[in-house]
């Protein structure tokens, strides 16, 4: 787990695959009904915002780490404490990421299976991944991102084969006002996912060509973002906004509907293979960026803290919630305006203005 290093077109495909992630799986921004699609774009708008603020902190760290900028900026006490809460705040979303592809597995296919199995699967596979490094992973994100897109533009067209697309299903086109699109796209879609992409600050260090980071991470929210959007209206246009709102995991429901001449169906399988895959990558890089964290916080080598930190991921996922429907609310509800809204938005804003400020008086502290 040395600093081993990453190149631009790996760093892509890690943030489009940490984008699509569980946002593929809900049925986003579901509040503004059949006008979910517009809240999706907008939410993509706001990241692409966000991950401007976030590049302009990782220049004014010096292509250091978060924890770096936040103790550069409100001290050593303060940002060390901030830099633990961040650390926190990557064990709980992993956790969470690890309990929505749980909750995936048992619904579709594993209903005879404990949670705690499955869960100890993907954590045992994290643990392996995080032995290895960044470097390893960054070369398996380069082939999964291959497969997914792939087999995610293979769906899209089974769907439309199947006659299964109606897109009158997306009107009347803000019925009921833009309201109601603004609220359902901030300030969930905006953090969900894109705020979360806060964790590649402790992953940025890592990459060769660090000039490229800003065009390379626009560039994977209008795919990541993009795809979102795509997806979004496909599953709109099949179940119409009511059966999209009710449905836990709408994009299953979707494919399920698919039928070919009676020969090409019931292909949920290829499904949720796709989205194991994609839950084993954000859960990992929620999972690295807190051991990298914790290892630059308490000067602790980083392959001695895998195991404590996946074992907090998986006992966290076991008791973060009663039941799938209480998860997903809390994580629809709660967790963006209590979590995702300071963690996500204020504090970096206000470091990056603090930053600023600092750096223009005290430019050496930066260096």
């Amino acid at each position: 787990m040395n600093n081993h290093m990453i190149d631009s077109k790996q760093l892509f495909c890690m943030m489009v695959l940490f984008e699509l992630g569980s946002a593929l799986l809900f049925g986003l921004g579901a509040d503004a009904k059949q006008d979910a699609w517009l809240a999706v774009l907008l939410g993509m708008i706001a990241g692409i915002l966000l991950f401007l603020v976030y590049s302009s902190l990782y220049h004014f760290s010096d292509r250091k780490s978060l924890i770096y900028l936040l103790k550069a900026v409100f001290g050593r006490h303060m940002g060390w404490i901030l830099g633990w809460i961040y650390v926190v705040y990557f064990i709980y979303f992993s956790s969470r990421v690890l309990r929505d592809f749980v909750d995936l597995l048992r619904l579709a296919a594993y209903d005879k299976t404990t949670f705690l199995t499955l869960a100890i699967g993907m954590v045992l596979c994290v643990m392996y991944a995080s032995y290895k490094g960044i470097e390893v992973f960054a070369r398996f994100s380069l082939i999964t991102f291959f497969l997914v897109m792939v087999s995610l533009a293979g769906i899209i067209i089974l769907q439309f084969l199947s006659g299964n697309v109606q897109l009158q299903n997306l009107q009347p086109v803000l019925e009921d006002g833009i309201m109601p699109v603004l609220k359902a796209s901030f300030p969930t879609l905006a953090a969900i996912p894109y705020g979360e992409l806060i964790v590649f600050l402790m992953l940025f260090p890592s990459v060769q060509q660090s000039s490229k980071i800003r065009k390379t991470g626009i560039k994977s929210i209008y795919i990541g973002g993009g795809t979102l959007v795509l997806f979004s209206i496909i599953n709109l246009s099949i179940l119409g906004a009511d059966v999209y709102s009710r449905s836990s995991f709408p994009l299953l429901t979707s494919v399920g509907l698919i039928n070919i001449a009676d020969f090409v169906q019931r292909i949920e399988s290829i499904l949720i293979f796709l989205m194991v895959l994609l839950g084993f990558v954000k859960v990992f890089l929620l999972a690295y960026g807190a051991i990298l964290g914790t290892s630059e916080l308490f000067q602790i080598r980083k392959i001695a803290l895998i195991y404590p930190i996946t074992f907090l991921i998986l006992i966290s996922s076991v008791i973060i919630s009663n039941n799938s429907s209480e998860h997903i609310k809390e994580g629809f509800t709660l967790a963006p305006i209590y979590f995702h809204l300071p963690m996500t938005v204020f504090i970096p804003s206000i470091l990056l203005l603090a930053a600023w400020i600092k750096k223009k008086k005290t430019p050496a502290l930066f260096k």
